[in-house]
């Protein structure tokens, strides 16, 4: 199953299914590193991301440029300073404030029974 994650909430929802990056394409794969690393870069300068957190984007954000990098839920389920933005009290804020809103290529691998 493959599709593409954005709207509001997608790119959250779907890491959090665990749908992974769609490598098959190396264009659209791209395009899903660009969205994930601008919203890291945006976090990053945001005055109210802390330091610890910031060093913790950077850390994720040198996984994925790396040959093993983070699947989508990795990233979705990052913990941290950060308040849950879903508003649902979970400890996983600074994830989901990654995730929410970005756009990313996505496909679930389907076992067989």
């Amino acid at each position: 199953m493959t599709g593409s994650a954005a709207l509001t909430v997608g790119g959250y929802a779907w890491a959090r299914r665990g749908f992974q990056w769609d490598t098959r394409d190396r264009s659209n794969y791209r395009m899903s590193m660009y969205s994930v690393n601008s919203s890291i870069e945006s976090m990053i300068s945001a005055s109210s991301v802390s330091l610890a957190d910031k060093q913790k984007l950077r850390a994720m954000k040198a996984r994925l440029a790396s040959s093993h990098p983070p699947t989508p839920n990795d990233l979705a389920t990052m913990t941290g300073d950060e308040p849950d933005p879903t508003g649902r009290g979970r400890a996983n804020g600074l994830g989901a404030r990654l995730m929410l809103g970005t756009n990313w290529h996505r496909i679930l691998l389907l076992r067989s029974p």
